[in-house]
């Protein structure tokens, strides 16, 4: 089994600098303080914090995270577009559900020009639909071609639903298992599930994250 770690030095690059200074002017233990959905020692708390803290993420409210929420396509490539620098895109992209005016439009764009999302194949985005773990692996694995594009050949065949990853996701799926930024539970995957907004923050905190060792 072939495992890759490149993604996460490449991401840490990215947003050491935005971390950094958002660090500076957000107390420790502030951004965790105030989400009353979050509770302290959960298995996402620590990653929600520094999402909220690097402005990867934010609240649904000012005191809610809502972490058992689904992660919208939208959601999810603004999210790949902030750990970039919010760099502005080349032009308007070609989405056709994307209105111009929207806290997605300039993330939608991006990642059509970077290759990251394609759409449905008809044109559309559907940037409001809830995004699958397998679909969220395609992502982040579009994301890490710009610099690399090893995988974990095998590692699928550990958990007992491995073989229900789709056929389109299957490569997208072993980069992010092996790169450990996707991990199952109960020796399943769920690769047809909605990903979490605690999941995401999961994600980020281990794309973020030097590798040990």
């Amino acid at each position: 089994m072939r495992r890759s770690g490149t993604i996460k030095g490449r991401a840490l690059r990215a947003v050491c600098g935005l971390t950094l200074a958002l660090a500076l002017a957000v107390p420790a233990g502030a951004a965790q303080a105030a989400f009353t959905d979050v509770p302290a020692g959960s298995w996402y708390s620590q990653a929600v914090e520094e999402a909220v803290a690097a402005g990867l993420m934010s609240g649904t409210s000012a005191t809610t995270f809502s972490p058992d929420w689904a992660v919208t396509r939208g959601m999810a490539v603004t999210v790949l577009w902030r750990l970039s620098g919010a760099p502005a895109p080349a032009g308007e992209g070609s989405f056709t559900d994307v209105p111009a005016d929207t806290w997605y439009t300039q993330a939608a764009a991006w990642a059509q020009e970077q290759g990251i999302a394609s759409g449905d194949g008809r044109g559309a985005f559907r940037p409001e639909s809830a995004i699958t773990r397998e679909e969220l692996a395609v992502l982040l694995y579009q994301y890490a071609l710009r610099t690399d594009s090893d995988t974990a050949e095998g590692v699928l065949e550990l958990y007992r639903d491995g073989n229900t990853v789709s056929s389109w996701a299957k490569t997208a799926m072993e980069h992010a298992v092996g790169a450990g930024l996707i991990t199952g539970s109960g020796g399943t995957l769920a690769p047809k599930r909605a990903a979490t907004r605690a999941e995401l923050a999961v994600v980020l905190e281990r794309l973020t994250t030097p590798a040990m060792g």
